[in-house]
């Protein structure tokens, strides 16, 4: 089990491969939290494959157990791995009730995670139409993480560029608050070394700058994310 969550973000064949040795040493053993682990994570390496039917049905079983067992914390992730899996379905209400129950969890217990999460339910709202929810979902996330004595900058980073995507587009098109915040999260993604978040958040940035007809500061930022 723990190969495969190590696995599972940057080899999910590996991860799989892992998973499903887990899941056969302990099939026939009694459904315990472990028993709900090994499905877990086996179905997020389905998931990183974009096996998406093998993903949902073990995350299913794992959270059925998992709320059987009142394991709250393991539910909780459940909820939200299988949220993602909804999501890529496009069943978007189905992912929404779990995420949203995930949220409310992580919300009370863990701040730090219900933060990180915050920009997948804005992003959901956004998806669904629901605009104003979106923005305003965010906007809360980003001022309690900034509330924070233990502030997380990458976090709060990965925040300011989902945020961006709402202001800058319809029915609000705020280009310059956009602006402002994918500047501010450019700058932390440069900071850290994080090529690839940096490399995205320079594209959106430069290709505001050409919505507003500001060529000179788009260049150098279109050949900085080139």
């Amino acid at each position: 089990n723990e190969l495969t969550f190590a696995y599972g973000n940057r080899a999910p064949r590996q991860a799989v491969t892992y998973g499903l040795e887990a899941y056969t040493l302990i099939q026939d053993e009694p459904a315990d939290s472990v028993y709900a682990a090994t499905r877990q994570w086996l179905g997020s390496a389905y998931r990183g494959l974009g096996m998406l039917d093998s993903a949902e049905y073990y995350l299913s079983e794992s959270l059925a157990i998992n709320v059987e067992l009142g394991e709250k914390r393991a539910t909780a992730i459940n909820q939200f791995n299988l949220s993602t899996v909804y999501i890529e379905q496009l069943r978007n209400e189905e992912a929404l009730a779990l995420l949203l129950e995930a949220c409310s969890y992580f919300e009370e217990n863990e701040l730090r995670t219900y933060l990180n999460l915050v920009p997948a339910l804005g992003t959901l709202y956004r998806r669904m139409g629901q605009d104003e929810q979106a923005r305003t979902v965010m906007e809360k996330g980003l001022e309690t993480a900034r509330q924070q004595t233990d502030r997380d900058p990458i976090g709060e980073a990965f925040l300011l560029v989902n945020l961006a995507k709402v202001v800058s587009t319809a029915p609000f098109s705020d280009d310059s608050l956009g602006i402002i915040y994918n500047l501010e999260a450019a700058e932390t993604f440069r900071t850290y070394g994080l090529a690839n978040p940096l490399r995205a958040t320079l594209n959106d940035l430069a290709a505001t700058y050409v919505e507003l007809d500001q060529f000179a500061p788009a260049l150098p930022i279109y050949a900085e994310s080139l």
